[in-house]
C-alpha cells in the first residue's frame, strides 16, 4: 500500500506541474496576443496630451464695443493695438484675428476687419468663425 500512495504522490506531483505548465503556457499566449495588438493599433487608445494655443489679437468684447467709425488709426492702435500681419497690398484694411487651436482641431475664431478712407475708420466688420456674423451683416446694410 504504501507503494501506492508514493505512486499516486508522483502522479499528483506531475499532473499538478503539467497544469501548470500549461497554465503558464496559456497565459504567456494571452499576454502575447495582448501585446501585438496594441502595438499593431499604433497605440491609438493613448492620446498624447495636446495644449490648447491661443494666437493672434485677443479681443476684448468691452474693447472691441468701444470702436466707432470716425476714429483715426492712433487711436484704434491704442484701444486694440496694431494688427498681427498688415496687408501690404491692402494698406486701408486692418484685419484682427483670434483663434485656439488644440493640436489641429480649431476649437474657436474670433476677429474683425476695420476699413479705413485716409486716416479715418470708415467701416468695422466682426467675424466669428470664418463666417461675417449677423451683427456685422446688419452692420453693412444699414450702410449701404
Amino acid at each position: 500500500m504504501a507503494s501506492d500512495s508514493a505512486y499516486c504522490h508522483v502522479l499528483f506531483r506531475e499532473l499538478n506541474t503539467s497544469e501548470t505548465y500549461m497554465r503558464l503556457q496559456r497565459l504567456t499566449k494571452l499576454l502575447t496576443f495582448v501585446l501585438i495588438s496594441v502595438w499593431l493599433s499604433g497605440c491609438s487608445w493613448f492620446e498624447v496630451y495636446q495644449p490648447k494655443v491661443q494666437q493672434g489679437n485677443i479681443l476684448e468684447e468691452e474693447t472691441v464695443n468701444q470702436l466707432h467709425t470716425g476714429m483715426t488709426r492712433e487711436q484704434v492702435i491704442y484701444l486694440i493695438g496694431t494688427p498681427l500681419l498688415p496687408d501690404p497690398l491692402a494698406t486701408d484694411r486692418w484685419d484682427y484675428v483670434y483663434q485656439v487651436r488644440q493640436g489641429h482641431r480649431l476649437l474657436e475664431r474670433h476677429g474683425i476687419s476695420l476699413w479705413f478712407n485716409g486716416n479715418t475708420l470708415t467701416r468695422i466688420q466682426h467675424l466669428e468663425n470664418d463666417q461675417p456674423s449677423q451683427k456685422a451683416q446688419s452692420d453693412q446694410n444699414t450702410a449701404s
